[in-house]
């Protein structure tokens, strides 16, 4: 895996041209809340599903390509590169890379909340 870290946050000129496109002010501040309440969704629901015996990956998956989506739209490279990294592996032990991963997964929707809430504003 290539070291996410070297990775921005977020894409800022991506994310100004998002929000210059729409001609409202306002949607810099939709995408930020849009972008935490999905997110802080997600993050719940695939902690439900990993609790589950046994979990489901196909639906963890799943919640994982929304994520991957949404960085993705909004330019969040490092948060992209770490979704798409979990959703590589195709290891039995899927799961159980998922559970030591997801304190990563959570800063890196922590960092690109705050970035964006900064330009938002």
């Amino acid at each position: 895996m290539s070291d996410n870290k070297t990775l921005r946050i977020l894409d800022k000129t991506h994310f100004r041209r998002i929000v210059g496109e729409s001609h409202s002010k306002r949607t810099g501040i939709r995408l930020a809340d849009a972008f935490s309440t999905q997110s802080t969704q997600i993050i719940g629901d695939i902690n439900t599903l990993l609790n589950l015996d046994p979990p489901s990956e196909a639906d963890i998956r799943g919640l994982l390509h929304r994520l991957q989506g949404s960085a993705e739209i909004l330019g969040a490279s490092r948060l992209s590169a770490l979704v798409l990294h979990l959703l590589k592996d195709d290891q039995d032990n899927f799961c159980t890379v998922l559970r030591s991963t997801l304190p990563s997964l959570v800063k890196a929707i922590d960092e690109t909340q705050a970035e964006i809430q900064a330009l938002a504003g």
